[in-house]
Parts: C-alpha cells; sequence; structure tokens
C-alpha cells in the first residue's frame, strides 16, 4: 500500500475520534499492519459468501458519505476480530435487516452466536456466526426497539459520538 493510502486510513479513524485503536496497540508501530490484516480477513470473507465487495476504500468513502456508520465500525474493531461477524456488522450497516440472532452460552464450555441477515430488496439470507465470545460486543452497537410490543432490531449504531 502506497504511504498515502496508510496516512488516509490513519487520519480516518483520528478524524472519527477513534485514535485509541491506534494509540493503545502495543507496539504502536504495527496497528495499522493489525488493523490492515482484519481488513483484508474481512475482504476475503466478503469474498467467499459473494457479497458486495468490502475494502479499505469502499470503508473509507463510506466515512465520507456516513461517519457515524463508520465510526461504529471502528469502535468495534476495538474488542472483535472474527471477520465474519464484523462483515455482519458492516451489512447491517449498509442496510441489511436482522431476521433471527440466536446465542448460546455455558459457562467454561461453549460459545456460540449466529445472526441471519435479510435484504430488504428481497436478496438470499445471509448467516453470521462466531464460536467466539468477544464477538457479543456487537450486541452494544444494535440498535432495539418494539413495535406493536414484538421485537426489532435494526441498525448499526456508535456507543459514543464524541
Amino acid at each position: 500500500m502506497s504511504a498515502s493510502t496508510l496516512d488516509r486510513l490513519e487520519v480516518s479513524i483520528r478524524d472519527a475520534g477513534e485514535g485509541w485503536l491506534l494509540d493503545y496497540f502495543v507496539p504502536r508501530e504495527k496497528a495499522l499492519p493489525h488493523i490492515r490484516g482484519v481488513l483484508a480477513a474481512i475482504e476475503r470473507e466478503a469474498h467467499e459468501k459473494g457479497v458486495a465487495p468490502f475494502d479499505e476504500e469502499v470503508m473509507l468513502n463510506e466515512l465520507e458519505r456516513n461517519p457515524h456508520r463508520v465510526r461504529a465500525f471502528f469502535q468495534l474493531l476495538g474488542g472483535t476480530r472474527t471477520p465474519a461477524m464484523l462483515l455482519m456488522a458492516w451489512r447491517v450497516m449498509l442496510g441489511m435487516e436482522v431476521r433471527s440472532a440466536k446465542l448460546s452460552y455455558e459457562r467454561a464450555k461453549a460459545f456460540h452466536f449466529e445472526v441471519v441477515l435479510v435484504s430488504p430488496y428481497g436478496d438470499p439470507p445471509e448467516a453470521y456466526s462466531s464460536e467466539n465470545v468477544n464477538d457479543l460486543a456487537i450486541l452494544r452497537h444494535f440498535g432495539v426497539t418494539q413495535i406493536g410490543g414484538k421485537p426489532i432490531i435494526d441498525g448499526f449504531y456508535p456507543l459514543r459520538t464524541r
């Protein structure tokens, strides 16, 4: 990657108010390569699933259009590392709807988290799953409500806006 791409990612993270992703990484100089590795893993996951492409450029272009969406994504990068679940969060940010979410947990034995997304345009459902308990951090970002007394999980939001 060119130095200008490197600068753009770092500047974008800092401008979004999420510089801690870089500053608290040890050693500090490995923060951006690590983040880029995670982004590359998400890109591979998107390709394997056959969904809309994801890469650093797509993410940074979305930041210019919808900074709150990418801010939520940057916040999630701090605690979640499972590429499938990060891609799922990205897809929700872009308008996919949560059809179902299942969580199974048994203390010190097992954890399984599965989310199925549907497109508002009728595309086939997409299933995402994880065995990593740290992926529970995703739940803090979902918008939750009730309509007519029925549960709705809708949207993906930053925890902090500044």
